[in-house]
């Protein structure tokens, strides 16, 4: 069983997949650019469920956590 972990930032999103024993067995980054940081829904929730769906079809996930900037949360 793996784990996701989303980190979404002002200017970039990581994503790495963690096994139980807490080795990053896959890491994920995209920098955010001009458009794509002024329509957030538009650009990166798709992007991020894309990726997601990826990994469900790789890895068998048991757990999906996200961290957002507190001052900044887009949705």
């Amino acid at each position: 069983m793996m784990r996701v972990g989303i980190d979404l930032g002002g200017s970039h999103i990581g994503i790495g997949v963690v096994n139980k024993e807490g080795k990053i067995v896959q890491k994920i980054e995209k920098r955010l650019m001009g458009e794509e940081k002024k329509d957030i829904k538009g650009n990166v929730e798709p992007y991020i469920i894309q990726i997601v769906n990826e990994l469900f079809e790789t890895y068998k996930i048991e757990r999906i956590g996200m961290a957002v900037p507190r001052n900044n949360l887009w949705w």
